[in-house]
């Protein structure tokens, strides 16, 4: 981002007036003099982001939109990931706060503190477009076009804030996060209930970012998920339609990511696999693909293979279905493996060369059998982990098969199973090796980054853009509640007792460097089904619209 000076903080009146403001409090002298209703004040980060005009997003959604139509005249269904032409301009939209502007602005209370730290550390780092599947990128310019204390800001708060409050001893941040979340329920209740309000990305947006608190909450007392804010967002999307789901950049990206929600909740043995995941599948193909969209759309696959399987490798298994389940895991294996092979070069990792290492500390409190990998960013590599994720599920459930059909212990099943078990394992080495790309040599806790802390290289040491970015998501990442790659790999039936154990203690090590509850060592947090389903029946109350109309309404009718 430029620095074009220190901006204005006057209010909204005086500033499209041109005129000098006294910044008075609640309202300023000059809309009192004119008999003008004050407007208000923009917050610090408002300042900060003054730069996040409607003409840049303007530009990134047309340079996005160009590529579309491009794009799709050439490409097929299964074709490789779409490079996103304007990346540069993406990357200039999303910029990175001005330190000169935090300096002079100099946040005064521990919300704007938070808030600023947040956008440092978790929004304003520039990522591949082949691997967005959250909704950060939104961020920005959502958060500019609305004044202090609407929902999204209260949402924002409360991120903030919970991110803020997972330092040890802050507890003051942890309860003003729960004040804020408060505000940001009451506001949500009232923005579903106003048809024009119900339908914006910002309040779609406002509710992914609740769904963020619970999942950071959860993740720190080692509490379980209730899915309701998740829910939420997929019953926003059902009632927006189609024609506001696909209508632009920001409303794809937001529709990607809920349509991603409800994959990674579909993966959890806990939780059934509905028509709405087949329904958000076919409409998400009929947008254009990236390497993370294709990644969760063949993830579908495998939501309906593990409610498939648990009927079949049940309490009495269905001896004659097995042979079909097993072809089926197969299957969705070999999609995988096309998957991989789909990505371009740039964006597979590369063996590491040097960690900088003392020399007293043991390198295996680091690194995993010498297996060091870099990527060309930490969301590629967040990417690549979930992908080994579901394949270990994938082939999790193969061999359950093998083992439930009693083969025997040698011929061709024989050593089909045996290929199936190296292949899991590798995928294990895998995740090992990733992990000192986002941990580095860190012991200290805190998500900023630290000079003392070292991540692997090839010829030229991390970025500061990897670095801020691995301080602040680099464990989070591991551990996310859906995707979770160190579970999955721990609880895995055939990960070797080495890597089980090396990998524990690095489950270990993250729940010190992020205040995590100690727990999560030990306890897997599963998704419980929410006592509430307040989202979907608000939408449906007067108001809203009723339940045939939201269905014809979502698949384009």
């Amino acid at each position: 981002m430029v620095y074009g000076g220190k901006p204005s903080a006057g209010c909204l009146n005086c500033k499209r007036r041109k005129i000098k403001c006294d910044e008075g409090r609640p309202v300023c002298n000059q809309c009192i003099k004119s008999k003008r209703t004050c407007l208000g004040y923009l917050g610090p980060l408002d300042l900060v982001l003054r730069n996040q005009t409607q003409i840049t997003q303007n530009k990134v959604e047309g340079k996005q939109k160009k590529y579309t139509r491009s794009n799709s005249s050439t490409t097929s269904a299964r074709n490789g990931p779409a490079h996103v032409e304007g990346y540069q301009t993406q990357q200039l939209a999303r910029g990175s706060i001005s330190p000169l502007l935090l300096q002079e602005l100099s946040p005064s209370t521990s919300e704007d503190v938070a808030i600023c730290k947040f956008f440092a550390s978790f929004v304003f780092i520039p990522r591949h477009p082949d691997t967005v599947r959250g909704f950060m990128e939104c961020l920005p310019s959502l958060y500019t076009a609305t004044l202090d204390g609407s929902l999204l800001h209260q949402a924002v708060a409360s991120v903030s804030l919970a991110i803020a409050g997972a330092a040890p001893r802050n507890t003051r941040d942890r309860i003003l996060a729960q004040t804020k979340f408060g505000e940001a329920l009451k506001s949500t209740n009232r923005a579903i209930k106003d048809r024009e309000e119900s339908v914006k990305d910002e309040t779609l947006l406002a509710v992914l970012l609740m769904g963020l608190y619970e999942r950071i909450t959860s993740i720190a007392e080692a509490s379980a998920l209730s899915g309701s804010h998740d829910a939420g967002a997929l019953a926003l999307v059902k009632h927006r339609g189609k024609k506001r789901n696909t209508g632009s950049a920001i409303a794809i990206t937001l529709f990607n990511a809920v349509h991603a929600q409800i994959v990674e909740h579909a993966l959890e043995e806990s939780v059934p696999v509905g028509s709405h995941l087949a329904e958000c599948t076919a409409l998400a193909n009929c947008i254009p693909q990236t390497m993370a969209s294709r990644l969760n759309a063949i993830s579908t696959a495998l939501a309906f293979l593990r409610s498939n399987a648990r009927s079949v490798l049940g309490e009495h298994p269905l001896r004659d279905r097995i042979p079909s389940l097993l072809c089926d895991a197969f299957a969705a294996n070999q999609q995988l493996i096309d998957w991989a092979q789909s990505v371009p070069p740039e964006l597979h990792l590369l063996s590491a060369c040097s960690l900088d290492i003392a020399a007293d500390v043991p390198r295996e409190r680091f690194v995993y059998c010498g297996r060091i990998d870099v990527y060309y960013d930490l969301f590629v590599a967040t990417i690549w982990n979930f992908y080994r994720a579901i394949r270990i599920k994938v082939l999790g459930i193969a061999l359950d098969c093998f083992d439930a059909m009693s083969i025997p212990s040698h011929g061709p099943l024989a050593n089909q199973r045996q290929t199936v078990i190296e292949d899991l394992q590798c995928l294990v080495d895998d995740i090992c090796g990733s992990i000192p790309f986002h941990l580095g040599t860190k012991i200290s806790p805190g998500y900023l980054d630290s000079p003392s802390v070292e991540f692997p290289y090839i010829t030229t040491k991390a970025s500061s853009v990897h670095r801020r970015a691995a301080a602040a998501s680099g464990g989070w990442f591991l551990i996310e509640p859906y995707s979770e790659p160190l579970n999955t790999a721990i609880e895995a039936t055939y990960t070797r007792d080495d890597q089980r154990e090396w990998l524990l203690t690095q489950l270990s090590r993250v729940a010190d460097l992020y205040n995590f509850a100690p727990m999560l060592v030990v306890i897997r947090k599963k998704v419980r089904q929410s006592s509430s389903a307040v989202y979907p029946k608000t939408l449906l109350e007067k108001g809203g619209c009723d339940e045939d109309a939201t269905r014809d309404k979502f698949h384009g009718v």
